[in-house]
């Protein structure tokens, strides 16, 4: 089988992860032993907190994994153990993942007869390329390792059919399989001794058992933040619950100072999703009891003019409520846009007409009760099966057409890691930055991050 390469990446959901869960496990033969827990601070759940397990008969296997939003975590551990000399394999083989199909992580198992180099490389049914693990230099031996369902930027990929392949001296070898993306399943690491027979001696003395060292700390999202702690010499068995209690960080406030102003706080109305119901508008956009109280209302420009209306309803009830709207398009008309450099892109002599368009909107909006705060030039124009911009379209429109749209703020260039090989371009020119208002962007796989150049430039982000 033939599998294309590519290097672009679909990312398919909003969400920020810090990949901690994905682990490479060697020598599978050692007992898998599921643990849970939760993680509290005076009696309230630690979310996105590390919890880190580290086997005390070797301290260089270690497993991660993140508490959710409740405190909970779920880990499966296993034990270290070593080969004899009759656990070589005699071939260089890919094994089925397992479980298969799977809706939270799978173990991918691998076979190798001699010290290799390997590269594990998962593709989706297209053939793009969704996620690599350059492993390095293993010895020969039985391996796993553990894919979590996400892409190499951190988004949780989409239901369907997936390969994953395995390169090693010039050798390749490719498998499918299928991941449903809406369970919680636990992973147990396959045990490859039924088609490669070998003894498996445990490296802990006899009486330390399966004893680990429990170490907690901090994430980019873990709320609060906790004082890190570990906890030693824990033994463990098989369906263990381990609870523990951590010192919290009290959040302190210099009122002196203004270090950030932050505009508000809001939500998306995506096209792929139905227009938001007028309850949904009132939950997210109340501040009464039990609503949310959000400010930012964030909807679609639609490729196709006649669908605008029906934004409208929700956008006009979010406004009333007091939200600002901003917009964004994923998709140019048809018209204007032609295949080049492998993706959709807007035609280079139709600059005007796409500026039109955006503004046609936003005085379609404005005549029918709704003003648009800001407008975004397009939504991640460096990812996604949407219109694409290179750096220099996106400076080039920005500089010589972004002046045509009026009556609202001008956002770019909405990177979908908030790159800064297009803002730093804009920024640098005194016409593209004086057609710019507000320097935006997403931060899938990073973070927020202070932007000097953008506060030097005197522009929202």
């Amino acid at each position: 089988m033939k599998v294309k390469r590519s290097s672009g990446c679909n990312i398919s959901y909003l969400f920020i992860s810090i990949m901690i869960q994905t682990i490479i496990f060697s020598e599978v033969c050692g007992q898998s032993i599921s643990v849970s827990g939760k993680i509290t601070s005076n009696r309230y759940p630690i979310q996105n907190a590390s919890v880190t397990f580290i086997d005390n008969s070797d301290t260089t296997n270690k497993i991660s994994t993140l508490t959710d939003n409740a405190g909970i975590y779920q880990i499966v551990l296993v034990s270290s153990v070593e080969l004899n000399s009759n656990s070589i394999p005699d071939k260089f083989e890919l094994v089925q993942n397992y479980p298969n199909p799977f809706s939270t992580s799978t173990a991918i198992p691998y076979r190798i007869n001699q010290q290799s180099e390997i590269t594990i490389t998962i593709y989706d049914i297209l053939g793009r390329k969704v996620r690599s693990y350059p492993v390095g230099v293993q010895r020969a031996g039985n391996h796993n390792l553990i894919w979590d369902g996400r892409d190499d930027f951190g988004a949780r990929v989409a239901s369907g059919i997936y390969f994953y392949m395995i390169q090693s001296k010039g050798e390749s070898r490719v498998k499918k399989m299928i991941f449903t993306g809406n369970g919680n399943n636990a992973v147990m690491i396959p045990n490859l001794q039924a088609s490669t027979p070998y003894s498996c001696l445990n490296k802990a003395n006899k009486t330390e058992g399966n004893v680990f060292t429990i170490r907690v700390g901090n994430t980019g999202a873990t709320t609060p933040l906790v004082v890190p702690e570990e906890f030693e010499r824990v033994a463990i068995q098989n369906g263990t619950t381990i609870d523990l209690s951590v010192a919290y960080i009290p959040l302190t406030f210099d009122f002196d100072s203004l270090h950030q102003v932050i505009s508000g706080y809001g939500a998306a109305s995506p096209w792929y999703l139905p227009v938001a119901t007028d309850s949904e508008i009132e939950n997210a956009f109340g501040t009464d009891d039990g609503q949310i109280g959000l400010s930012i209302y964030r909807i679609t420009v639609e490729a196709d003019s006649n669908l605008w209306s029906k934004w409208v309803p929700s956008t006009k009830n979010a406004q009333d409520m007091g939200a600002i709207i901003i917009a964004s398009p994923w998709y140019a008309p048809g018209s204007l846009t032609e295949f080049r450099d492998g993706k959709t892109r807007i035609q280079l002599d139709k600059y005007t007409e796409y500026a039109a368009h955006l503004n046609a909107f936003v005085k379609f909006m404005e005549r029918n009760g709704v003003s648009i705060y800001g407008l975004s030039v397009q939504n991640e124009p460096d990812a996604g099966d949407w219109t694409n911009w290179s750096p220099s379209e996106m400076f080039a429109f920005v500089k010589d057409y972004a002046g045509l749209i009026e009556g609202t703020l001008v956002m770019a260039p909405e990177s979908f890691q908030f790159l800064r090989n297009m803002s730093d371009l804009i920024l640098n020119d005194s016409v593209a930055c004086a057609n710019t208002d507000i320097v935006c962007g997403h931060i899938y796989g990073g973070g927020p991050s202070k932007y000097p150049l953008a506060e030097e430039k005197g522009k929202e982000v």
